[in-house]
């Protein structure tokens, strides 16, 4: 058995690789989350989530069609600034249509019950496909 859910990107690489690559995109939200919100008091809510929606797709592509260790590296750290703009914004829009009296709830559904319960379902499918690779 063997395989990995980032396939031969990180197969037989070591345990501090792997930490790289799973903790790059980590690192690039935290940048994107600091910058996102300035750059969406500069030049608006609507322009920063096209800039996220550019840089997902094309770091997406880049991440998929990746040759080397470090390109690969790369184009997760930009993923994860993608997504460190967007969820502010996103989070700053629900607070705005929600309901005066259902905000809080709202907001902390996506972040406090949604993301932990993603990361459990891509977890749980990945020892899925760990357990049943050829």
């Amino acid at each position: 058995k063997g395989g990995s859910v980032f396939g031969p990107a990180v197969e037989g690489h070591s345990a501090t690789w792997r930490a790289i690559v799973t903790g790059a995109p980590m690192l690039g939200n935290l940048c994107g989350a600091v910058f996102g919100g300035a750059l969406a008091d500069t030049h608006g809510r609507h322009a920063a989530i096209h800039l996220h929606s550019a840089l997902f797709v094309a770091a997406s592509l880049a991440s998929g069609l990746s040759q080397d260790e470090s390109s690969f590296v790369a184009s997760r750290e930009v993923l994860g600034v993608s997504l460190g703009i967007l969820l502010p914004l996103v989070l700053s829009y629900m607070a705005e249509l929600a309901p005066a009296g259902q905000r809080a709830r709202a907001v902390v559904i996506i972040p406090g019950f949604g993301f932990p319960c993603g990361q459990i379902l891509m977890l749980m499918f990945g020892l899925l496909l760990h357990s049943y690779s050829v």
